[in-house]
């Protein structure tokens, strides 16, 4: 029985140990979108991204030199794909408030996807 309990905790602990890999995942993924926008402030409209379909992994991804905000949230967005299971973002821009939200697949039994959003006035 103790032999049980202790495959038990072990596997509850991997899974643990997975979510927050995805939840710094999803943090590092938050601010390296702020990182963008501050960079290019002046065309801080055309980093708006709206909720759709989990964006794809692309290994082959190569910018496509169109304008730095797009080059930014296609790439940004493939990030999201190849980084995290399901990865998912949205970024909403309300008078110079930004908020970055990121979801993923959870991968510990729950029905409930990870979700981590921050906001910063830029």
């Amino acid at each position: 029985i103790g032999l049980l309990g202790l495959a038990s905790l072990q596997t509850t602990g991997l899974a643990q140990t997975s979510e927050i890999r995805n939840r710094t995942q999803a943090i590092l993924l938050i601010d390296d979108m702020f990182e963008r926008i501050r960079a290019n402030r002046t065309d801080i409209a055309s980093y708006a991204v709206a909720a759709g379909t989990a964006p794809a992994c692309d290994k082959d991804y190569a910018i496509s030199n169109t304008s730095v905000a797009t080059d930014d949230v296609a790439e940004w967005q493939n990030s999201l794909g190849c980084l995290l299971p399901g990865g998912n973002g949205v970024v909403t821009i309300n008078n110079r408030v930004v908020t970055v939200g990121v979801t993923w697949a959870t991968n510990t039994g729950s029905t409930d996807d990870g979700t981590v959003t921050m906001e910063a006035r830029l």
